[in-house]
């Protein structure tokens, strides 16, 4: 459709290239609305004390991940902002794919919960812990970079 010439420009606008984006944001809140909605009605059918060990779980595993993405970046020599970026989106899992899947895989599985429940509580602690690590990470990335170190 690109190549003719007034769809092409009608697609290339910046008005349309707006909407686009806000349908596309507003089908991904759908998505992750359903999900949490779903999930409290039916409830999560799940012993606080699993709650608990799945949320300590996935706390380590999140800080490992962080920990040795920035370890990686650092290893290969990127500078400050860059091993920031690396950190910040290599870890970061989205609902918006990963429900759709797990649903899709293990529909009418009894334990479903279980292959959406992780996904459930790692997506607000990434932001969590993300927005913790801001005022660090941002001191971190406006820092000089080591003279050891090779520019990129």
């Amino acid at each position: 459709l690109r190549a003719l010439p007034a769809i092409g420009e009608v697609l290339s606008s910046k008005p349309f290239k707006s909407r686009l984006k806000l349908t596309s944001d507003c089908i991904i809140l759908a998505i992750i609305w359903n999900t949490f909605c779903n999930t409290f009605k039916s409830g999560f059918g799940v012993p606080a004390s699993e709650l608990t060990s799945l949320f300590m779980v996935l706390s380590v595993v999140l800080l490992g991940y962080k920990a040795s993405i920035l370890a990686a970046a650092r290893a290969f020599g990127l500078a400050n902002r860059d091993a920031v970026s690396a950190v910040y989106m290599g870890s970061q899992k989205t609902l918006a794919f990963g429900l759709p899947l797990i649903k899709a895989l293990f529909e009418g599985s009894p334990e479903l919960v279980w292959f959406c429940l992780p996904a459930l509580m790692y997506h607000p602690m990434q932001i969590a812990l993300g927005s913790a690590l801001v005022p660090r990470l941002r001191e971190f990335a406006n820092a000089k970079e080591d003279s050891g170190r090779r520019a990129t």
